[in-house]
């Protein structure tokens, strides 16, 4: 922990680093995450929630030029409700705000369910478009092989084959025992 001094003139002494500081230089140890305490030389009294929120102020004064109304209203709501400790008034506060966040959270979800329902419908009817292909493409090529050649044709074809295939063995019947009998002959 770094202790900080507050001199009478107002000054602040870094003791661990021996040298002057300003509020700034205070922002940037915070920002470090350097825990600080800063003390009254005299009185040694603990005034650390002073200077932070003189830091605080420092703060609000550098992003004055994004100054919002939304900071306006907390402020003005911090000095209204100075009743309370600035504690409460900050765990209500992070109370309204994990709330709006959770809204926030649960209509992302919403959101996120829908669209996620519609691309499932989506591939579910494009999967079933593309698992039809193959039986849309035999049902087409058998249409086209009916009207290029009915059914009964190709029947009279396969009779016609067989056939000529009975002819072919008889044929060869024939050849074999022409064969034999020329054989005989010449004998």
């Amino acid at each position: 922990m770094i202790l900080i001094k507050r001199y009478t003139n107002r000054k602040l002494y870094d003791t661990e680093n021996s040298k002057y500081v300003t509020i700034s230089d205070i922002i940037k140890l915070i920002q470090n995450n350097k825990e600080i305490k800063v003390i009254e030389n005299n009185t040694q009294e603990d005034i650390t929630n002073v200077i932070m929120a003189q830091v605080l102020l420092k703060i609000e004064q550098k992003e004055n030029s994004r100054k919002t109304d939304a900071s306006k209203k907390g402020i003005k709501a911090l000095i209204q409700n100075s009743g309370d400790s600035l504690s409460n008034y900050i765990n209500k506060t992070k109370y309204t705000i994990k709330n709006e966040v959770d809204k926030i959270i649960k209509k992302g979800e919403t959101e996120l369910n829908d669209l996620a329902k519609q691309f499932q419908q989506f591939y579910d009817s494009s999967t079933t478009v593309v698992e039809n292909i193959p039986k849309r493409i035999d049902e087409k090529v058998k249409e086209s092989i009916n009207t290029l050649f009915p059914v009964q044709r190709i029947k009279e074809f396969d009779n016609l084959v067989k056939k000529v295939d009975n002819l072919e063995k008889k044929v060869k019947i024939l050849e074999e025992r022409l064969l034999e009998f020329d054989k005989d002959e010449q004998k």
